[in-house]
């Protein structure tokens, strides 16, 4: 566990690109292991800064740093260690760089630009897999500011990302999230005015 906690210095944003590159790449190939998740589980620290990486300038960085992700968010102690993270973020929409995975996730996926819209289709995906925790992605998604309708929207307009993004799995996120009463009063809702 102390030689990962070493990385945390080159996993800054503001670290150097190559020593950046070199130690992400190391806690990516630790995420494909449930041993190596659970060291991660330990370092707080690294996690935050993941999610930090997702907004990277450099898209090889993001990119690398959404698969470490999808893979944390795969086990459930995973998903609830990031969820408590965004839960916790002090950052809100209008700050640079945010902790707030869950609003990273929509802000990517409603962006019709984004080459992360998939990749955040998936983290989604995996958190909101828990029953115990829809209630709780709820709340912070109604936070970003993000409208449902704008989601739909992304989810049911053909070729809505321009960079080739076929938001997937957006399906199984709404599946999810209708685990609970608030989001089935909401489609019902979209079911009536529909009509």
């Amino acid at each position: 566990m102390e030689s990962l906690r070493e990385l945390s210095p080159f996993l800054d944003s503001k670290s150097r690109l190559d020593l950046k590159a070199v130690a992400l790449q190391h806690v990516l190939g630790v995420t494909g292991t449930p041993e190596g998740r659970e060291l991660l589980l330990g370092i707080p620290e690294i996690l935050r800064q993941l999610i930090l990486l997702l907004q990277d300038e450099t898209s090889v960085i993001a990119k690398d740093a959404s698969l470490a992700l999808i893979n944390l968010s795969g086990d459930e102690d995973g998903a609830s260690a990031l969820l408590i993270i965004s839960e916790s973020s002090r950052c809100t929409g209008d700050d640079e760089k945010s902790d707030n995975l869950i609003y990273l996730c929509f802000k990517n996926i409603v962006d019709k630009n984004s080459k992360l819209a998939d990749p955040c289709c998936m983290i989604l995906s995996n958190i909101t897999r828990p029953q115990m925790f829809a209630d709780r992605i709820i709340i912070l998604a109604e936070k970003t500011g993000i409208a449902w309708t704008t989601l739909l929207n992304s989810f049911t307009t053909n070729n809505y990302n321009t960079t080739g993004a076929k938001l997937h799995y957006l399906g199984p996120v709404f599946s999810n999230l209708s685990q609970t009463k608030k989001m089935q009063k909401y489609v019902l809702i979209l079911l009536q005015v529909s009509d």
